[in-house]
């Protein structure tokens, strides 16, 4: 079992970037594939084998690895990859199987670059979920605090994180915005994070004094419009009534825990 370690600030800011993400994946599989993250005579051909890429694709990703500083050349044709890693702060923890006997196809089969990329949005997600749960459990205790212990902590986490309000619903839109990739994608990836156990999922709804008989595309539109109603409508015939559906609401399951770890200075 070898362990990777990636900083979540690096992952954060090239998150809606598929070609740094794809730099990023790229480094990974190589740190992988080799403890001492270096590859004498990389050549594209070798490279094209090992990675399992197209030419024009592996060369737009190797510019952009060097553009982004994660990697080096040196003696000509020696690929290093440098550290993913930032001491003093967060970072991801990617884990897998690590067999010496293995050969390199084998290694190389295993997991390819779509796998990697799809790993770093699953938890740059379950991190933003994470968050948004700390930060509406916070201001309930500033709203409401139980005792005054609670109350100092809440203040605290509120100041520092400017919070004056917190919303526990999360919607396709704004998961779409923050990772810049698709809704049918969004779709996807939180289907597989709650599928697997790695977040609950919980659908908002809100009953609405709207006879069945009243409800039509003009009642529609004035309540999106007019009212700032967010969601949409449609009849319940479970409630024989109108219902305002929500954004879904997310939390961490307590037994998956974040794959980050802080390091200390």
């Amino acid at each position: 079992m070898r362990k990777l370690y990636i900083s979540y600030e690096l992952i954060a800011t090239h998150i809606k970037d598929q070609k740094a993400l794809d730099a990023i994946a790229l480094c990974v599989m190589v740190k992988r594939m080799f403890v001492s993250s270096t590859i004498k005579g990389a050549t594209v051909r070798r490279l094209k084998q090992m990675l399992g890429m197209g030419q024009t694709k592996l060369q737009k990703v190797l510019r952009t690895a060097e553009r982004l500083e994660l990697i080096e050349w040196t003696d000509g044709n020696t690929l290093f990859v440098r550290p993913l890693k930032q001491t003093g702060a967060f970072n991801f923890t990617y884990t897998f199987e690590h067999d010496s006997k293995l050969g390199m196809e084998q290694i190389r089969t295993s997991v390819t670059i779509k796998d990697v990329v799809l790993f770093l949005r699953r938890e740059y997600m379950k991190n933003k979920v994470h968050q948004q749960q700390s930060n509406v459990d916070a201001h309930a205790s500033y709203v409401s605090p139980s005792n005054k212990k609670e109350l100092i902590w809440a203040k605290r986490i509120c100041k520092s994180r400017n919070l004056t309000a917190a919303y526990r619903t999360l919607s396709n839109d704004k998961i779409s915005q923050s990772l810049g990739i698709s809704k049918r994608k969004v779709r996807e990836l939180m289907h597989s994070l709650v599928a697997d156990g790695s977040m609950m999922r919980t659908p908002v709804f809100k009953r609405l004094p709207i006879l069945r008989s009243e409800i039509n595309q003009n009642v529609a539109s004035y309540c999106r419009e007019e009212l700032h109603m967010r969601g949409y409508l449609f009849v319940s015939h479970r409630y024989m009534s109108v219902v305002q559906r929500f954004a879904d609401c997310y939390r961490l399951n307590c037994d998956a825990p974040l794959c980050y770890l802080h390091e200390n200075r």
